[in-house]
């Protein structure tokens, strides 16, 4: 599982720059999935398997100390899980994100490699080369693959975007590649919206994709008041925050589609429910084990 846009994923005040992450060391792990899926709920950034069970990585900003991140990770994990909590500075985290970052092969086309991975290209591959550091978007995650795989699906070309919790700029790199005419990205985590940036200039796509350290209740004025397809991996919880939902459906033109993930598969029932309130229908669902996402797009 992978960093978080988190993955922002979002919230409604803007993170400070941290020097560390919380690192916890889980052992004796009944069900791999269903744990990270788990550690995703609460927070979690990402997390690696290893040799033991899993390796995951927390905020500070979420967590001020070991004894909080400890208190509530035990009971949902039950008394099986060994559980070791550390500061791991981030220089730290991004060695060791680098050891297990490979090239991969996402949908049919994309391939995401980091800038120090040689990958041969071969014809109609599109290049997404992320180097994530501590932001959420590799696209080892199935929310991540879900989303490329709506962008490839859909007919992006000459339209106008939104990146609701940008991360590591990936799927607004992505919609670019895919001749998006304009896309928009913007993330509340500082460390996320500078990785987004640096992705965007590596990639050579400054010229189609903006970015913005901001919430969805204070884009820049500059932007775009509508957009033909919103993009929106984050979690389940940004989705219900009061007006979030009616800000994301202003934002979208009348004939647009929202694109959105995050989500887990037994949160489907609630989410269904939250997107009708906003005269919103599911046009098209796509499952990846755990994690769901979905088109929608304005009830008639």
């Amino acid at each position: 599982m992978q960093p978080k846009k988190k993955k922002s994923r979002s919230s409604t005040r803007t993170k400070k720059k941290k020097d560390f992450w919380w690192e916890v060391d889980l052992g004796h792990i009944v069900n791999l999935e269903a744990t990270q899926a788990l550690l995703f709920e609460l927070g979690s950034t990402g997390s690696i398997e290893t040799a033991t069970g899993l390796t995951a990585y927390f905020q500070p900003a979420d967590y001020s100390s070991e004894k909080t991140l400890h208190a509530k990770l035990a009971p949902r994990l039950g008394p099986g899980t060994t559980i070791h909590i550390r500061p791991m500075a981030a220089q730290d985290w991004e060695s060791e994100w680098k050891k297990n970052f490979k090239p991969r092969r996402v949908g049919k086309h994309f391939i995401v490699r980091p800038s120090w991975e040689k990958y041969k290209r071969k014809p109609k591959d599109i290049i997404l080369v992320i180097d994530p550091k501590m932001s959420f978007g590799t696209g080892t995650h199935e929310t991540t693959q879900l989303v490329l795989g709506f962008i490839e699906s859909f007919p992006v070309k000459n339209k106008i975007l939104l990146d609701v919790g940008s991360g590591t700029g990936i799927l607004a790199i992505a919609a670019a590649k895919s001749s998006a005419r304009a896309v928009y990205g913007f993330d509340v985590d500082t460390n996320a919206f500078e990785n987004a940036e640096e992705n965007i200039r590596r990639n050579r796509v400054s010229a189609r994709v903006k970015t913005a350290l901001t919430t969805i209740e204070t884009l820049p004025p500059k932007w775009p008041e509508r957009y033909d397809i919103i993009l929106a991996n984050i979690q389940r919880a940004v989705f219900e925050m009061p007006g979030f939902m009616e800000n994301l459906n202003q934002k979208m033109k009348p004939a647009g589609m929202m694109i959105l993930s995050g989500i887990l598969a037994i949160e489907d029932e609630r989410m269904r429910m939250l997107f009708s309130e906003h005269n919103l229908h599911v046009s098209e669902f796509r499952a990846d084990g755990e994690w769901v996402a979905y088109v929608l797009q304005r009830t008639s």
